[in-house]
């Protein structure tokens, strides 16, 4: 019974092992608000997203989020609650290579002070 039980487990191993990871080759936009729909390119997604997901700063979107999955292409709304941070697929154990979404409201804008003749100059 222990034997079969090893075989039966080696057999699932070396059946995952055969599948290539996901790979993206670009995401659009890679500067973006909360709420965007976010295309992912590349290859090896699946033709359906069934258990496969893809995760954004660590969070992962709900259900609905999810607009188009094919093999080469994902649309997938990014969530309200999330930040910026780095986007995966996941598909079964195997994970993406990562690829940088930056929010557009954490992105730092250079403010001017308003001029005064109180103020010293700085040079």
């Amino acid at each position: 019974m222990k034997i079969l039980f090893v075989i039966l487990l080696c057999m699932g191993f070396l059946a995952g092992c055969g599948e290539n990871a996901p790979v993206i080759s670009s995401i659009d936009p890679r500067i973006g608000r909360l709420g965007d729909l976010l295309t992912i390119q590349g290859s090896g997604f699946g033709n359906e997203r069934g258990e496969s997901y893809v995760s954004i700063g660590g969070i992962i979107p709900t259900s609905s989020s999810y607009i188009y999955w094919n093999e080469s292409e994902i649309i997938v709304r990014i969530p309200e609650f999330g930040e910026a941070g780095l986007v995966y697929v996941h598909r079964g154990r195997k994970r993406s290579n990562p690829a940088l979404f930056a929010n557009t409201l954490n992105i730092p804008v250079m403010m001017e002070a308003p001029n005064s003749d109180n103020d010293p100059p700085i040079d």
